[in-house]
């Protein structure tokens, strides 16, 4: 097992996020920090199965990836499979199937709770026409139907579909770089990208553009059904309560002028709770709806990437192998 180097940082103010004159309380968060990758790997994903067993997958753009395990709700983390490049996403059907993706249409499977992985392979008609892609997330919906999508420069992008539990994948492919796919409480699958949202009520049979661009849409959470929130790398923060139909800027995305943010994933405790990581060390926290928003200030200056709930404590992953642990 690695070992994993531990830190507490007691004093983490929570400040607004927006500067106003009214006075705020200043609450104290305790947060732990360990270091799991040895590899200083930025943790892409974090995943919680049904029966508590957690996963990371961590990794650098053509740099080695890896994927981590956790039987004790995160206390340790061991170092379970590596490959040749960054893997970015991983999803679990059920305590034993899960799915990972990375670089050069890596696809990774396993049945046995993530004790081994093997690769699937099916991408013959993209690799020889010389059109690659990295795969950014994955999806199945059963045992047979699955979904990957990826891209790479912003300008180029696909969504592969599988219906044989990925012996062999059908690709669509747009001018829009691909970062996320996932499916709404109601069924819908929801993709999202560099300037466009997608959704598709016919297991991607078809796809519609909803009305919604300006941003790198980066992270997705169905805060309660068919009540959307989405991050964007151009700073923007954006929900939905009506399936994607309209939307409302929570929080602009970046201007001409001034600091900028950018923002690479979402989650969410309640339909009122809701949190969104970034760049620069940047926690940010509604317990409004999105009303008004606090920043959680004391992590270090590295890119926050990735987060998960799970048992009422959040994970948050950097982008240098670190995970925090903290209760909010």
């Amino acid at each position: 097992m690695l070992a994993n180097k531990k830190y507490f940082f007691q004093l983490i103010w929570l400040v607004p996020f927006f500067f106003i004159s009214c006075k705020k309380d200043i609450v104290e968060v305790a947060v732990q920090a360990q270091q799991v990758s040895s590899k200083n790997s930025r943790i892409n994903d974090i995943f919680f199965t049904p029966n508590k067993n957690g996963f990371l997958v961590a990794g650098r753009r053509f740099e080695r990836g890896e994927i981590y395990k956790t039987n004790d709700n995160g206390q340790s983390w061991d170092l379970i499979h590596e490959e040749g490049g960054s893997i970015y996403d991983l999803y679990f059907l059920n305590d034993s199937v899960g799915f990972a993706c990375g670089d050069w249409y890596l696809v990774l499977k396993t049945i046995n709770g993530g004790d081994t992985w093997e690769r699937t392979y099916g991408f013959a008609g993209l690799i020889d026409s010389n059109r690659w892609y990295n795969l950014k997330s994955v999806l199945f919906l059963n045992d047979s139907l699955g979904f990957i999508v990826g891209g790479q420069n912003f300008n180029s992008g696909m969504i592969g579909k599988t219906t044989n539990y990925g012996v062999s994948w059908d690709f669509k492919e747009y001018d829009n770089e691909l970062a996320f796919i996932r499916q709404s409480l109601s069924g819908e699958l929801i993709v999202g990208g560099n300037g466009l949202l997608m959704t598709s009520s016919d297991h991607g049979e078809t796809y519609q553009f909803l009305d919604i661009k300006g941003d790198f849409f980066t992270g997705f959470t169905e805060t309660s059904i068919n009540s959307y929130l989405i991050s964007g790398y151009d700073g923007g923060v954006y929900m939905s309560i009506d399936k994607g139909d309209s939307w409302e800027a929570l929080i602009k995305r970046n201007g001409l002028l001034g600091n900028r943010q950018h923002f690479n994933a979402t989650a969410s405790l309640n339909d009122t709770q809701y949190y969104v990581v970034g760049n620069n060390g940047k926690l940010i926290v509604s317990k409004d709806a999105g009303n008004t928003w606090n920043t959680i200030k004391g992590f270090s200056e590295e890119h926050l990437v990735s987060i998960a709930i799970h048992d009422e404590q959040t994970f948050i992953g950097d982008a240098r192998g670190y995970i925090y642990t903290l209760e909010l």
